[in-house]
């Protein structure tokens, strides 16, 4: 049995007025996120402007409302967007898709074009803001988020029908107006669309937050470096080529001393301030972890031996002669770094990292602030039991 227009359009309504429930649910837990206050909004646009649609006998200024509010529930759903990927909304994208369209259905109404001509900017507008949601989710900075893809196929549709829809009362002048000239499939891809739509939105959001809170576990919240748990998760994800893959683990040089004098607020700033330094001057590929304490470990894929030593200095030269701006006193602080190259008979990256460690404890014992290399490290041990024999 065919549902009729009106019997869709309840259900259409009542859905909405459900999810919008659980929106407002979401948003107490979550009230900063912006996002799902512009997805609130244009849930309760549609709501209202389906309940004008849906009256039987609906006069021509309560179907312009009608139409006027999903327009207005389009633009806060490509609002929530936006703010979802980290792009503000600008007035003049209000003024080109909202207010814009409106104007000019009201200029339309003003002038006595007939009713279908003044809803068809309202039914084109509708069209051009879905294909913006659409465009929006394929150029997101995040591919990973698989429920986008939903939204993005669900307003694809949204943007044929409205423009099929748009384009018919344009050229057509005999089109009556009302919901009654609405499209059964147009309405039931409406019921099945908004369930999608809304379904992904709640997806989306705690798909990303679960991601976030992965993230936060695997980030140290002083520096915003990677933890020790994130680092060995990078390390596993990163190519690892033997003599051309290095690292290089720091430790500041007796920051005990600096807790002690200045206080753990100090020696912390200290350590933020070392963790900008070592980001700015990384490349791309680098991978920056705080190892722990003070203890920083740096992973440089395509850098030989030799490379990975000017590195090193470059890190040791710059922390030691640019002293660290400590309440409007410069700090002098040095460090010291040990530095190992991946070999081709390890069996993973563990063991460049422990003759890392070994080179670095080496330059501790030869006097703090300089870089010591695991090969330096293994001739001193050759050495020292040469002399005991």
């Amino acid at each position: 049995m065919m549902l009729d227009q009106q019997t869709l359009y309840l259900s259409a309504i009542v859905s909405r007025l459900a999810f919008l429930v659980v929106f407002v649910v979401i948003i107490v837990g979550q009230p900063r996120e912006r996002h799902l206050w512009c997805w609130l909004i244009a849930l309760l646009s549609a709501a209202l402007g389906l309940m004008m649609l849906y009256r039987a006998s609906i006069p021509a200024l309560g179907y312009s409302i009608g139409c006027g509010l999903i327009l207005l529930s389009l633009f806060f759903s490509w609002c929530g967007v936006r703010y979802f990927y980290g792009r503000r909304p600008r007035g003049a994208h209000a003024v080109l898709c909202l207010f814009g369209p409106l104007l000019l259905h009201i200029g339309c109404l003003v002038v006595g074009a007939p009713a279908h001509v003044a809803l068809s900017p309202l039914y084109l507008a509708s069209a051009l803001i879905a294909l913006l949601i659409v465009v929006e989710v394929v150029t997101s900075p995040d591919k990973r988020l698989i429920t986008q893809y939903v939204i993005a196929a669900a307003y694809f549709g949204y943007g044929l029908g409205f423009l099929q829809q748009g384009l018919t009362l344009l050229i057509n002048a005999s089109t009556p107006v009302g919901l009654n000239n609405t499209n059964e499939a147009l309405a039931l891809f409406d019921q099945v669309g908004s369930i999608m739509v809304y379904f992904a939105y709640i997806a989306m959001s705690t798909e990303r937050a679960n991601r976030q809170l992965a993230i936060q576990a695997e980030t140290d919240p002083l520096t915003g470096l990677r933890n020790r748990r994130g680092g060995q998760r990078a390390l596993h994800e990163i190519e690892l080529v033997p003599e051309t893959t290095s690292v290089l683990v720091g430790d500041l040089d007796h920051f005990k001393r600096i807790n002690d004098r200045l206080g753990h607020d100090q020696g912390d700033r200290v350590l933020c301030l070392l963790a900008a330094r070592l980001t700015r001057g990384a490349r791309r590929a680098d991978v920056i972890v705080r190892w722990g304490g003070e203890e920083f470990l740096l992973v440089l894929p395509n850098t030989d031996r030799h490379g990975a030593m000017q590195i090193a200095e470059r890190i040791r030269e710059t922390v030691m002669n640019e002293p660290f701006d400590m309440a409007e006193v410069p700090l002098p602080v040095t460090i010291s770094i040990g530095v190992a190259t991946l070999k081709a008979e390890d069996a993973d990256i563990e063991a460049a990292i422990k003759r890392a460690d070994a080179a670095l404890y080496c330059a501790k014992q030869s006097g703090r602030n300089r870089v010591c290399t695991s090969d330096e490290r293994s001739e001193r041990d050759t050495a020292k039991t040469d002399r005991d024999e």
